[in-house]
């Protein structure tokens, strides 16, 4: 892990030399990628646009590691809104929305799901059950152009969270 902002844009500097991250006066680290991306997030997601099995996942974890860690991903969550920089908590704001934050801080709720929460029994208290919208699961199945990216992935498709809101906890690639 580098210690100072200066350590990790020379790293990235040396290790990726499409990729450059400019500090403006407010200390924020901003990044410039190839093909134009300018965030953490449109980096990874040219890079590596699916990430479905063990590979890709490592492939992608090891890209952010080379980008500036776990920090830099932080400090673009904070900026874009995500992320409160005093609590290190994902925010509950209506923007940026995070329909999982709101299910976990207990701002929205789905009441049909109480009793597959209740069958968490004592693991209530740390995750929770969410679903999707009832019309993505009605279209599960659908091969309809307008479901395909938002349909859920079976009938019944279901989400288990986390109720802690800190921002680690909630990005895999971080995890660990």
């Amino acid at each position: 892990m580098f210690s100072t902002l200066s350590e990790r844009m020379s790293q990235s500097f040396s290790q990726c030399s499409a990729e450059t991250v400019v500090e403006t006066e407010r200390k924020h680290s901003f990044f410039v990628g190839a093909d134009g991306a300018t965030s953490l997030k449109a980096e990874i997601v040219a890079r590596v646009p699916k990430i479905c099995d063990a590979a890709t996942f490592r492939e992608a974890r090891d890209l952010l590691e080379r980008l500036g860690g776990a920090q830099a991903l932080r400090e673009e969550l904070c900026f874009s809104g995500f992320i409160d920089p005093s609590t290190g908590l994902l925010t509950v704001n209506d923007k940026p929305f995070n329909v999982f934050a709101h299910f976990a801080a207990g701002k929205m709720e789905q009441t049909v799901l109480a009793a597959e929460q209740d069958a968490l029994g004592d693991y209530t208290a740390k995750f929770l059950i969410c679903a999707n919208r009832p019309d993505n699961d009605r279209h599960w199945d659908s091969t309809d152009p307008k479901w395909m990216s938002k349909a859920s992935m079976a009938r019944r498709h279901r989400f288990l969270t986390i109720k802690n809101l800190h921002w680690q906890w909630f990005n895999l690639l971080v995890v660990g």
